[in-house]
């Protein structure tokens, strides 16, 4: 990450700020600022992987392309997943606005998923200018919150997408580890970050700029595949993704397997099938981990009652719901909500 000093009676365009290891620099009107929102808790994996493309393209370049600035919420440091303290440049009260080419919104596992107003606004306003936006992790929670993806397919880390359907039910998800839609972008983990902000590259330079980063970063690694569940990374056949995605759409009114097969026009044989050769489970159980694991994320996101939980998810009652989910996760759902303690990190 480039670090430089707070910069306070000179005007932006009259500045220009060195990058370590470059020619001298090119006017700042030529370059664009990429600026990442950390939010709390943030993912260091995720924002350092999609920094770290901007940083190499910068170095491949005689000038640099790219100011790269951190951005906080309200402090002048910030806590990221690994408990490390970061210092950010401004804060988004005193963010400068000129030549943003793209913004970042940076989330993490503990992310708070709440609306803030500051931010919206500045998503709104970037949006207008059109500026490129991105969510991290699960950054796409505030693309969605500020109306970026109304009519948008977009992807979310799992264990954000159950809060998520539940905000935003009109928000198509999509189980893709990311999804770029013109000027908007979202990733679901840390080297879909590093994919997409390749892909947010060659759209805003070139091809030839976006192979050469990605020659010295990934050695040209397969591109990453889908998430059909939150430990689940591995590539799978579209017929299988169809069923999953199916299933991840209907948690709350469960489909039975006649009703997935008619919708899919596979025979319940092959969905059987399909599910034993990839997953090495049967369609009822995967179907059950999946409403399970949705019900787990409520849990610790929301505020919810266990009893709106269980309808959340497709159970009959609280007694079937709470007994299928101590099975699964060999503890209760209340214990687990009482063992995340944090009240701050649960939406309303």
């Amino acid at each position: 990450m480039m670090t430089r000093p707070p910069v306070q009676s000179l005007s932006p365009e009259s500045i220009c700020f060195p990058v370590p290891g470059s020619q001298p620099s090119a006017p700042l009107q030529l370059r664009q600022k990429a600026v990442f929102v950390l939010l709390e808790n943030f993912s260091m994996l995720s924002f350092t992987g999609a920094a770290d493309v901007l940083v190499t393209a910068n170095l491949l370049r005689s000038s640099a392309i790219f100011d790269v600035e951190t951005c906080s919420l309200h402090a002048g440091k910030v806590r990221s997943d690994l408990g490390v303290d970061v210092a950010v440049d401004t804060t988004l009260a005193r963010l400068d606005l000129n030549n943003i080419g793209l913004l970042i919104i940076c989330g993490g596992l503990r992310a708070q998923l709440k609306s803030n107003a500051a931010l919206t606004s500045l998503i709104k306003k970037c949006h207008a200018n059109s500026v490129r936006i991105g969510g991290l992790w699960n950054g796409s929670y505030f693309l969605a919150d500020a109306g970026l993806l109304q009519g948008l397919e977009c992807t979310i880390h799992p264990d954000s997408r159950g809060l998520f359907k539940e905000r935003f039910p009109g928000v198509s998800l999509s189980a893709r580890t990311y999804l770029i839609h013109d000027r908007v972008f979202t990733c679901a983990s840390p080297d879909s970050a590093i994919h997409a902000m390749l892909d947010t590259l060659e759209g805003m330079h070139s091809r030839q700029l976006k192979r050469q980063v990605n020659e010295i970063l990934l050695a040209n690694l397969d591109q990453p595949g889908t998430l059909p569940l939150a430990h689940k990374l591995e590539k799978l056949p579209d017929s299988l993704i169809e069923v999953i995605t199916l299933m991840e759409n209907n948690i709350e009114e469960v489909l039975g397997l006649a009703e997935i097969s008619a919708y899919t026009g596979m025979s319940r044989r092959q969905i059987e099938r399909l599910f034993n050769r990839y997953l090495d489970i049967s369609p009822a159980k995967y179907y059950l981990g999946l409403r399970l694991e949705r019900a787990r994320q409520l849990v610790l996101k929301t505020r919810y009652t266990m009893s709106e939980i269980s309808v959340a998810t497709g159970f009959a009652c609280t007694t079937h719901f709470s007994r299928s989910f101590k099975t699964y996760f060999d503890v209760s759902p209340s214990y687990l909500r009482w063992q995340w303690r944090d009240s701050d990190n649960l939406a309303q």
